[in-house]
């Protein structure tokens, strides 16, 4: 069948969203509040540093590796992109709706 989901489809979800879990419960509070803390690419030197530091210790405290890490954070970096590029088409989608 077309678009159904198979079963091995639905285990590696889980088990990606089980190390996702994982990861963002090694956060701390303050990087959970501001990921920029872990994912910065550019600018200060200090920072850069800090922030692959960052990163370094979640692979430690996760057990995964540092390309995990950096995979989820460049899932997470998309993410963010959709979610602000389609909140600045909800405002012209809602006067659409309200104007039928």
């Amino acid at each position: 069948m077309a678009g159904k989901i198979s079963d091995d489809q639905i285990f590696e979800a889980e088990k990606k969203m089980k190390k996702y879990e994982t990861i963002i419960g090694a956060m701390s509070e303050e990087e959970r509040s501001d990921p920029d803390l872990i994912t910065r690419t550019g600018g200060n030197k200090e920072k850069l540093l800090e922030a692959a530091d960052r990163r370094a210790r979640l692979a430690e405290a996760t057990g995964l590796g540092k390309i995990e890490i950096d995979s989820f954070l460049f899932e997470f970096a998309g993410m963010r992109k959709m979610m602000v590029q389609n909140l600045k088409v909800l405002p012209y989608q809602v006067v659409l709706v309200h104007s039928l």
